[in-house]
């Protein structure tokens, strides 16, 4: 490859630099070069424009459908994520109340009542913050696939 034929890189990002010949023959990023940003052209808004998300198709199955799909090509997860995030923190929050509730019935007798009362409340912030996590997982990685088998299918 001789110098004036060095590969342009195009990431589709205005803001990255693009290898190319300089005019006076010398390397693209050699010290005290500077990257040249002419190899796109200007968005027609002038304002950088996002890249485009992975064509989903409008024929989805129902929930029903997907529920019962063998080869397991759809996902039901993200449809009713909100659902097992709503019923985990009421879930977490009547066993807080229930600890709760038991360390004040239990305070009138021993002071352990009042680890009850402290353990109740911390739990129930815990089992929260880690049904999110463990949800948020479950999501990226469905969306992974997603995105995958959309670019699978382009090619």
């Amino acid at each position: 490859m001789s110098e004036q034929n060095y590969p342009r890189y195009d990431h589709n990002d205005p803001r990255e630099p693009v290898a190319g010949p300089r005019a006076d023959g010398g390397h693209p990023y050699a010290a005290g070069s500077t990257p040249r940003y002419d190899a796109y052209p200007a968005p027609h808004d002038g304002a950088a424009q996002p890249p485009h998300a992975p064509h989903r198709p409008d024929n989805e199955p129902g929930f029903l459908a997907a529920l019962f799909d063998l080869d397991f090509k759809h996902f039901i997860t993200i449809k009713f994520a909100k659902f097992i995030y709503v019923l985990s923190i009421a879930l977490s929050a009547l066993g807080g109340l229930i600890m709760v509730i038991s360390g004040l019935v239990a305070l009138t007798e021993s002071a352990a009542g009042l680890l009850f009362v402290v353990f109740g409340l911390v739990s129930v912030l815990i089992n929260i913050v880690l049904m999110r996590v463990f949800l948020e997982f479950v999501i990226s990685m469905i969306r992974t696939a997603q995105n995958t088998t959309a670019l699978v299918e382009r090619r």
